[in-house]
């Protein structure tokens, strides 16, 4: 009998905390850019413990490729997420003041001498809006234009060789990303009407980030719309995020990596 009743309220916390998960689906749409918003307000670490247990993606290697977010102290926070969520190993080959375009550090760089791994995370950086690099299109470096090697100047032409590189690395690989982020211009915020040299502001570049992933059948998660930022989240620079920032994308970005569909 008192094994009877053990296993019985087993079940009904496992059946509870799969109906604490069920609101993950999307429920809301970016009015200008028509993409499915997921509101992970409703995702409760014990939620993500399920949804992290039923993922095909545990026990992976991880390769995480990008700049400085990847890398400062505090962003160890996400990774550690993922090890103790998915039990995966991690391993960063990001590097400071690096973006996608070819005429900078660039992660292409990084994707041409990582390791193979079974899972890689682009996360992308400000630096190329920052850096008035252009944003290109999202046939950049593909099929067609004959992946030119003129078109890695651009930021779609950078994450297109990335994606490709990858895959030519391990075909069997999952690669999702992680877009870049809004960033303080002052104590006073960030005003996303700015644009940089080349007349685009930050969310034409997100935007571009997401239509590359589209075509490449890419898991994005855009931080643009689906993580509420404040000062209290960055470190002094106004840049880089602080342990507030982080704490923000453990959700999001464990996430991503365990159900990437809901991403897609």
């Amino acid at each position: 009998m008192i094994r009877y009743i053990s296993g019985l309220f087993l079940i009904i916390v496992f059946v509870s905390c799969e109906a604490e998960a069920l609101p993950i689906a999307p429920e809301e749409v970016n009015v200008e850019t028509g993409r499915q918003v997921i509101d992970f307000s409703k995702i409760s670490p014990d939620s993500l413990i399920v949804l992290c247990s039923t993922s095909s993606n545990r026990n992976k290697s991880i390769g995480v490729l990008g700049g400085s977010y990847t890398i400062t102290e505090e962003s160890a926070i996400v990774k550690n997420s993922w090890c103790h969520y998915l039990n995966c190993s991690v391993t960063d080959y990001g590097k400071s003041g690096y973006g996608f375009s070819i005429n900078q550090g660039s992660i292409q760089d990084e994707a041409d001498n990582c390791d193979v791994k079974d899972i890689y995370v682009l996360w992308a950086s400000t630096n190329d809006f920052n850096f008035n690099q252009p944003a290109g299109i999202p046939t950049d470096f593909t099929f067609r234009d004959n992946y030119s090697p003129n078109s890695r100047i651009t930021q779609c032409g950078g994450i297109n060789y990335c994606i490709k590189t990858l895959k030519e690395k391990n075909p069997n690989c999952l690669i999702v990303m992680i877009s870049s982020s809004l960033f303080l211009q002052s104590e006073k915020g960030y005003n996303m009407s700015v644009t940089n040299g080349t007349g685009k502001n930050l969310v034409y570049y997100v935007n571009a980030q997401w239509e590359c992933c589209r075509i490449n059948k890419v898991p994005f998660l855009n931080l643009l719309d689906s993580i509420n930022l404040t000062r209290e989240d960055f470190c002094i620079d106004c840049l880089h995020y602080n342990e507030n920032g982080y704490n923000k994308l453990v959700i999001p970005s464990t996430l991503l990596i365990a159900q990437p569909s809901l991403f897609m």
